[in-house]
């Protein structure tokens, strides 16, 4: 009854515009001298309160902020799965298909070193920037079309190895084109316990869930971080 109580409380603030009002007016006052700090990296305004108790987090998330495009949600939302992987004991690799500066899979890979599972993370990219779009992406692709969104190996390094000092050996980084790496390293990357696409395309991918998709264990994730953002990656 409490629980139920609790909620429709949470649903009636959310209705008051008085009462967002007073919230964000005392996240403001809370989050202002975080921007003198190097926290500032992060989107503070859309970060909840509550991670503000949680510096772990939060030290992990300002280092790898440089490193991806993905919004503090979104970077906080891989933090939570890697954790939630973790504490399950779920076995099977981080993988990400599509990893830019390698931000977001350094936030599981990181995860996976401070539990000590033994877990591998694989960062795949071909570090050539984006091939041309297909028919199924639609027209509204020139944000991202050519080498918009290019990274090189040295990036990713600098972040796992130089920033994190993550293990070489728990971390690879595989260069090239989908359709040319993974079907030579899909065995050697074994069962999968996140799959994060960030493939951006439809033809990338389709073809890395054609690839992986039977490899990711039962209690696991597939992640697609551009869903709601590009038409051929929802298609």
């Amino acid at each position: 009854m409490e629980f139920t109580q609790d909620n429709q409380l949470k649903a009636l603030l959310r209705k008051s515009s008085l009462a967002i009002k007073l919230y964000q007016s005392f996240k403001w006052l809370l989050i202002a001298p975080l921007k003198l700090t190097p926290l500032r990296e992060l989107q503070l305004k859309n970060m909840p309160l509550y991670d503000l108790l949680n510096w772990p987090k939060l030290r992990l998330l300002t280092k790898v902020s440089s490193y991806t495009k993905a919004g503090y949600p979104r970077q906080s939302h891989m933090y939570r799965l890697a954790e939630e992987i973790e504490k399950r004991k779920l076995p099977g690799s981080f993988v990400e298909c599509g990893t830019w500066k390698g931000g977001c899979a350094a936030i599981m890979a990181a995860i996976a070193h401070r539990y000590g599972s033994g877990r591998t993370t694989w960062y795949l990219d071909s570090f050539e920037g984006m091939p041309a779009p297909a028919p199924e992406d639609g027209t509204d692709t020139a944000e991202i079309e050519g080498d918009v969104l290019k990274a090189s190996v040295s990036d990713v390094e600098e972040l796992i190895f130089a920033k994190l000092n993550l293990p070489r050996e728990k971390n690879k980084i595989v260069k090239g084109w989908f359709e040319e790496t993974i079907p030579k390293i899909k065995r050697e990357i074994g069962p999968i316990a996140i799959l994060r696409m960030d493939a951006d395309w439809y033809e990338a991918t389709i073809f890395c869930l054609r690839e992986l998709y039977d490899q990711v264990a039962h209690g696991g994730y597939i992640v697609f971080d551009d869903y709601g953002r590009w038409e051929g990656c929802r298609e």
